[in-house]
């Protein structure tokens, strides 16, 4: 056994984001039903509100959404208004995504909706422990992204069939 798993908390971690996770998804899903989008076209909207113009592979690897999945969620939002398409200058054969207006527009309303969730937080907690939090997650992504196959930490939810699978292929 390695100096380093002997350090890692294992399963208290583990238990510790999986509460993290329920936790984040019992803020947003309210928040996302409010907005009529799915906590999925929410992550699709902030990916590309923060980074326009990327291609489906981008946004898939972005947000952690499946690529089967994906191309439902887009044209539902494509139908709304909310994202269009354009042809890829580099790839004639790809195109990417952007937010129209009314895309730009619901990702920023979200987003206040989501800092006014959590204002009570930093109204409770001190600037020292946001700080700690804070250090706290990027050495998880560092961590994550030494783990093999792992090129970000953000890549894909540990807990898809897809990664499971390219874990079992490299073993």
């Amino acid at each position: 056994m390695s100096n380093l798993s002997k350090q890692l908390p294992g399963k208290e971690a583990l238990v510790a984001c999986r509460q993290m996770s329920f936790a984040i998804h019992n803020l947003l899903a309210p928040i996302c039903r409010s907005n009529n989008v799915t906590p999925q076209q929410f992550y699709i909207l902030s990916e590309l509100s923060a980074n326009p113009g990327q291609t489906v592979t981008q946004l898939c690897e972005n947000t952690g959404i499946l690529r089967t999945n994906f191309t439902m969620v887009c044209n539902k939002m494509i139908d709304r208004g909310l994202l269009e398409k354009t042809k890829n200058a580099m790839d004639k054969r790809s195109f990417t995504l952007q937010l129209t207006e009314d895309g730009q527009r619901l990702a920023n309303q979200i987003e206040t909706s989501l800092n006014q969730a959590l204002e009570p937080l930093s109204e409770s907690v001190s600037e020292q422990v946001f700080e700690d939090l804070q250090t706290g997650f990027h050495a998880m992504q560092e961590l994550l992204s030494t783990l093999p196959d792992q090129t970000k930490a953000r890549r894909m939810p540990l807990h898809s069939r897809r990664a499971r699978a390219r874990q079992g292929k490299k073993d």
